[in-house]
């Protein structure tokens, strides 16, 4: 996949820059540690630590379809909605009823949906 790669040099610093992004974008993300050597006379092992996140694709002004079964299981919502926000949570609007809803980070990733323009 298309991304961009950080490189810290203290695993604070990235778990920093992972909050600082979920406070910013709707994201999701996975930490991994892998042993890269060890010193087994003094005990002393280093890691690789690797933290991918997936940033959701919806943005503000996007036009969003939401199939069937999310649309019910959201309230009974029309399927096509604009969002109006895209923060730690997204902002739904009907703009037929002007209706508005707020889809936190946790059930967007649970249902996830796409924009269509």
């Amino acid at each position: 996949k298309d991304g961009l790669d950080f490189f810290f040099h203290r695993e604070r610093d990235a778990q920093d820059f992972v909050a600082f992004l979920k406070t910013w974008v709707v994201a999701k993300h996975q930490e991994s540690k892998h042993l890269v050597s060890h010193n087994a006379q003094s005990t002393t092992y280093r890691f690789k630590r690797t933290t991918c996140v997936e940033v959701c694709p919806v943005c503000p002004e996007d036009l969003v379809y939401l199939p069937k079964k999310i649309a019910q299981a959201l309230g009974g919502l029309p399927p096509l909605m604009l969002c109006t926000k895209a923060a730690a949570h997204l902002g739904l609007v009907d703009p037929a009823s002007m209706r508005s809803l707020e889809v936190p980070a946790t059930e967007y990733w649970r249902k996830p949906f796409h924009s269509v323009a």
